[in-house]
């Protein structure tokens, strides 16, 4: 029998045997005269990950396998977070593709037996305001909430001080939801 999946009003035959593993692509309004094809993007992943491995080894793993495939790769900073109350390890690097030089934040975290990546991309670099948004949506994650509670992001960086460390929002508790993220547990049949 077929499996079909449905999403945001649009119903589709999943191939037999594919696993679902983007939960959620956003992407930023085109500059003027621009594209969305080089337009900032966040895109909400999952990872399976191999039994005992830590979220730290995770991301180094896919960072080597990163910069194995990538040309001009180079790892700007790490460090550990907190992402939906659950351990992270956030990745800073930058690699060349046929538009141009590209800046990435990866952010992977914990949710059991799968690692939930966020990933930012732009090209050339994040500037300040696409940092903030990141943080907001990092800040609104949260793991296991019921579906159909109430979407909320934060308010816009603009309507609260920045933190004086770019990322501590993630670390910080908040009160603000997000649609449930649903951790996909099998495979399409």
């Amino acid at each position: 029998m077929e499996e079909r999946l449905i999403s945001g009003g649009v119903s589709l035959a999943a191939p037999a045997h594919w696993e679902r593993r983007c939960l959620l692509a956003l992407v930023a309004p085109a500059s003027a005269g621009g594209s969305t094809a080089t337009a900032p993007s966040i895109v909400i992943a999952t990872e399976p990950r191999r039994p005992g491995e830590d979220v730290e080894a995770h991301a180094w793993a896919a960072m080597l396998a990163a910069c194995r495939r990538k040309t001009n790769f180079s790892l700007r900073s790490t460090r550990e977070t907190r992402v939906g109350g659950s351990p992270a390890f956030l990745v800073e690097v930058t690699s060349a593709s046929d538009a141009g030089p590209v800046h990435q934040l990866c952010v992977y975290a914990d949710a059991g037996e799968f690692v939930v990546t966020v990933t930012c991309s732009a090209l050339e670099s994040i500037d300040a305001a696409l940092r903030a948004e990141f943080e907001r949506v990092l800040a609104s994650v949260r793991f296991g909430e019921a579906p159909g509670a109430a979407p909320s992001l934060p308010p816009s960086s603009a309507a609260r001080p920045r933190p004086q460390n770019s990322f501590s929002a993630t670390t910080e508790p908040t009160t603000f939801t997000m649609p449930h993220i649903p951790v996909p547990r099998e495979r399409w049949r």
